[in-house]
């Protein structure tokens, strides 16, 4: 799974996490993991294009904190964007640390966006761009091994609460995949619509790049809560996330959380 928020996130990438909205249950006949995970695929596909979509417009706050070795916070960094989500998502950088975001950190909010965009270009291969920034495919989830542990409600909702973990095995193509491959967790997927409401992933053990001459993520903690607006959209409302690692020569240990609100719908997403 792979998530677009935070894209610090792989190369959390991937996280993957983005997901899923589906349609009621045909039968009372009891779901099978696998079978619920397959109906929030078959949902995710059908609101792939954006085109006659709504588009909508909200604020994102990213707070990331990064550390040193020995705790103490060595920077602190506030970001107010102005997202749009139409044929593509743009997000404009509002403030930064309270202030208006000046010329070098347009820039080098630019250039992270680039490296986002083409970072979510190779991972899609080939599928279609996602309203919602969607990664979710048949290819990612059967990298996992999922269980239904049992339903809860998350917001209100009725959701299938399952767990996931990797399977033996995996092939590594891309570096990414030596990323997804170590990462195991919770998901709860409303029992109506099939989307995520909330999910939780975790590295299972720590993840080496280039044999560790690049770099190490010895810990990647994630949890992504969603809502459901009035009209039957979701979208991320908040997230939170810790990791750990090193960078060459450097270790590094990064908090980071992010909340939406002002959601409000604005068009149609044309072409």
């Amino acid at each position: 799974m792979v998530f677009r928020h935070g894209g610090i996130l792989v190369a959390a990438g991937c996280l993957m996490i983005s997901l899923l909205a589906g349609t009621s249950l045909a039968s009372d006949a009891p779901l099978t993991a696998d079978e619920i995970m397959q109906k929030a695929v078959a949902r995710a596909e059908v609101i792939a294009d954006p085109v006659g979509q709504p588009s909508y417009r909200y604020e994102r706050r990213t707070v990331t904190d990064e550390l040193d070795a020995s705790g103490n916070l060595r920077e602190h960094t506030d970001k107010l964007f102005d997202v749009v989500i139409a044929k593509r998502t743009t997000a404009k950088l509002v403030q930064v640390n309270g202030h208006a975001p000046s010329a070098s950190e347009l820039k080098k909010q630019e250039q992270l966006e680039d490296a986002e965009r083409k970072r979510i270009a190779e991972s899609r291969s080939g599928d279609k761009p996602s309203l919602k920034g969607n990664l979710f495919t048949t290819d990612l989830i059967s990298r996992y091994q999922f269980t239904l542990v049992g339903k809860k409600e998350i917001n209100g909702r009725a959701a299938y609460y399952l767990t996931f973990k990797p399977k033996a095995n995996l092939p590594v193509h891309r570096i990414t995949d030596r990323f997804l491959n170590q990462v195991a967790g919770k998901v709860w997927i409303d029992a109506e619509e099939f989307e995520i409401a909330r999910a939780q992933i975790g590295l299972q053990t720590e993840v080496t790049l280039w044999a560790g001459i690049i770099g190490t993520l010895r810990r990647c903690d994630f949890t992504l809560d969603r809502i459901r607006l009035p009209d039957g959209a979701w979208f991320a409302s908040s997230s939170h996330g810790v990791i750990e690692g090193r960078k060459l020569l450097e270790n590094m240990y990064m908090r980071t959380r992010s909340e939406c609100s002002n959601f409000r719908r604005e068009g149609l997403a044309m072409r």
